[in-house]
């Protein structure tokens, strides 16, 4: 996160509470025609870099019948006082979940406990095992479709990041270098939808 990325007007990273927003875990698949979410139709996992809320924006403005909306991220804190003399703000499980954190420090780096398990938020992300987020079929540009925009604001990773990631063959075979972000698209008659699975 750089300077000027902070929103916050802080400069060193420790003070930059938009730099450690909880992030999404997902999985992109695709193929010509019905695509399953299978491990034959996987083609890459990727992680967002502006959080939840930025998450829940896309999935209501580019998704069909999203079951996440920014309706249900906008007003999750990053790093924000409680009134009480603790900070809350957007953390993960051990489980992978989301939830809300305290902390006893305004830069969330000292965690006091868990605030609100954030239950039913997860549960409505679960819904998310394989959502239709681009079909040459319906949309008629990929550049506006919702695996196009979550794909621009994501990077890609992997098991050695985490373990709600799967390397794909692509990144394995790449050894260290930059990643690079497949495109997704259709030509002539060759129908080509991709769908989303979110790594929980």
């Amino acid at each position: 996160c750089m300077p000027n990325d902070s929103e916050d007007g802080t400069s060193s990273w420790y003070q930059m509470a938009n730099c450690r927003r909880a992030q999404v875990a997902y999985g992109m698949y695709a193929s010509s025609g019905s695509t399953n979410c299978k491990n034959g139709d996987f083609k890459e996992s990727f992680v967002t870099k502006n959080g939840i809320a930025e998450f829940g924006y896309m999935l209501g403005n580019y998704g069909y019948n999203s079951p996440i909306t920014y309706d249900d991220t906008g007003s999750f804190p990053v790093c924000e006082g409680d009134g009480n003399g603790y900070y809350l703000s957007v953390g993960c499980s051990s489980s992978g979940g989301f939830t809300i954190d305290r902390f006893s420090d305004q830069y969330c780096l000292e965690y006091y406990d868990t605030y609100d398990t954030l239950s039913n938020f997860n549960s409505a992300m679960k819904n998310l095992k394989c959502y239709n987020c681009y079909s040459s079929s319906t949309d008629s540009d990929v550049s506006y479709s919702l695996a196009s925009y979550l794909v621009a604001d994501s990077g890609s990773c992997s098991e050695s990041e985490s373990s709600l990631c799967t390397t794909s063959s692509f990144v394995a075979n790449s050894g260290s270098g930059a990643y690079q972000h497949a495109h997704f698209g259709s030509s002539g008659t060759l129908t080509f939808s991709n769908k989303l699975k979110y790594g929980l």
